[in-house]
């Protein structure tokens, strides 16, 4: 039985059900044994073992973007591999955390550091990878010059490796810039290298950005019904990736809830022993016997009803973390689909109209780029809280994106719906920015349809929405495009 196994192999154990789960997709029992792997990690002391599990469990909550343990993880590695002075990869990996969390400067810091330490190791592989990522996020940060200076360090080096990830990643970042010097035969040229080099590989993050370079390019010189070919993929892809994600950080949360309620039954069931160890005393003492029954059952029915309201109260919470956006307090992607799916169903079967609005903030990256993420954050919520204004308790409001929100109107034809966003477009673009601190423009693109042109199917719905806000920004954004599908 595994209980009578060595504490070392039931560790690695651990490590190879987390894979394995993950694999199958089964997040829930991934997070349950990686609960087991943190509860003993502190004593395992055999320094292979630990650098073959720690690294996995590092990525598996890099990727489900919960930064403490993350980087519980991380430091436990760097400890083990400094003993070796091979920190190289717990160094890496601290670089990768930093790229969700940190300031473009904050997180030059941190790659610089994992240049340096696979550079004096050898680990060039590591080393290119986060060179690579590196001038990615000084690209997505219009630091063109300097993602030029770090790809002149690495590219010969990267390019020499066989392994597809690094080098379809080298070609895209040569590719977007060229781009931005407008050299689209260059442009494309890479991109065409990026795509056959990285063929082999399955990464979906890689395929993400390639169609993303794609895209842009195409949009660029002109060629739009190709470029919106290219922009389907991308968001496919990266809606997929947004569910992944999604799907971790709930399962993670919904451990944390059953383990919560786990060691709320244990704690349970030692006072009951307890009380079983002073019913014995009570017998052996007649004269005392009532007073203490009567006091231990006192003590179990609070605690019962402590512990009680503390497992309700915490899965209204966490059912709450799970279903609402953090932020702006509307349904997130998941609520809402949920949500969205059973106004529709119930329209359907009802025969009565739906409509839909789907909404994004127009250059919203300039604003947290410009201003910074708090200011952002506040525009993020001004919205929000002024679109709440015109809506009706039974309308499904969402935050599908980081600027992108969405509204499912149960009985409302598509012209009322227009009205509606005409209203809400209206108000966005006179919500006053000065109260922030700083003074800014602010505006939103609407794409608006209704059942009578997409059907009740969610997916379509958003398709069409979709397709019509893509024509608003076209037209030149602060606008409201109603879906027609002879325009498709």
């Amino acid at each position: 039985m595994q209980q009578d196994l060595p504490l070392t192999l039931k560790f690695r154990l651990s490590a190879l059900a987390v894979n394995a789960y993950q694999i199958k997709r089964d997040f829930r029992k991934a997070f349950l044994y990686a609960e087991d792997i943190l509860r003993t990690a502190n004593e395992i002391d055999d320094a292979y073992t630990l650098r073959q599990v720690l690294a996995p469990m590092a990525h598996l909550y890099i990727d489900a973007r919960q930064k403490d343990l993350a980087q519980f993880y991380i430091e436990r590695l760097r400890a083990v591999t400094q003993q070796e002075d091979r920190a190289c990869f717990a160094d890496y990996l601290d670089f990768r955390l930093h790229l969700y969390f940190s300031s473009i400067d904050e997180l030059s810091t941190h790659a610089q550091a994992a240049v340096n330490s696979c550079k004096d190791v050898g680990e060039t592989l590591w080393q290119d990878l986060a060179y690579a990522q590196w001038a990615k996020a000084y690209l997505d940060n219009n630091q063109i010059d300097d993602a030029i200076t770090l790809m002149d360090q690495f590219r010969a080096s990267a390019l020499a490796s066989s392994y597809p990830v690094l080098v379809g990643s080298v070609y895209n970042v040569d590719a977007n810039i060229a781009l931005e010097r407008k050299d689209y035969i260059s442009a494309k040229r890479y991109l065409k290298l990026a795509f056959e080099k990285s063929a082999s590989n399955e990464s979906q993050e890689l395929r993400m950005y390639l169609n993303e370079t794609a895209y842009k390019i195409a949009f660029n010189e002109g060629n739009f019904e190709q470029a919106l070919e290219y922009y389907k993929v991308f968001k496919q892809i990266a809606n997929l990736l947004d569910k992944d994600r999604a799907d971790k950080q709930l399962s993670y949360e919904l451990v944390k809830s059953e383990i919560e309620v786990k060691n709320q039954r244990i704690e349970l069931l030692n006072k009951d022993n307890e009380l079983l160890y002073l019913q014995k005393n009570v017998f052996e003492s007649e004269a005392k016997q009532n007073r203490l029954l009567v006091l231990v059952l006192a003590s179990v029915l609070v605690l019962a009803i402590v512990m009680a309201y503390r497992g309700i109260t915490g899965r209204r919470r966490f059912k709450r973390i799970a279903e609402y956006d953090h932020l702006t307090g509307i349904s997130n992607r998941y609520h809402f689909n949920n949500q969205a799916q059973v106004a529709l169903d119930y329209c359907e079967s009802n025969a009565k109209p739906v409509a839909l609005i789907l909404f994004d903030l127009d250059f919203f990256k300039n604003i947290n780029d410009t201003y910074g993420h708090a200011i952002g954050d506040w525009t993020l919520q001004q919205v929000v809280n002024t679109c709440r204004n015109f809506m009706r308790n039974n309308d499904v409001f969402g935050r599908i994106g980081g600027e992108e929100f969405v509204v499912v109107l149960p009985g409302c034809h598509t012209d009322k719906a227009l009205l509606l966003a005409e209203i809400c477009r209206d108000a966005i673009a006179n919500i006053d920015t000065a109260v922030s601190g700083t003074e800014f423009a602010l505006t939103a693109s609407f794409g608006v349809t209704g059942a009578d042109s997409s059907g009740y199917q969610l997916k379509q719905l958003l398709a069409d929405a979709d397709n019509a806000m893509y024509r608003a920004k076209e037209a030149g954004r602060n606008q409201v495009v109603s879906f027609a599908p002879e325009q498709e």
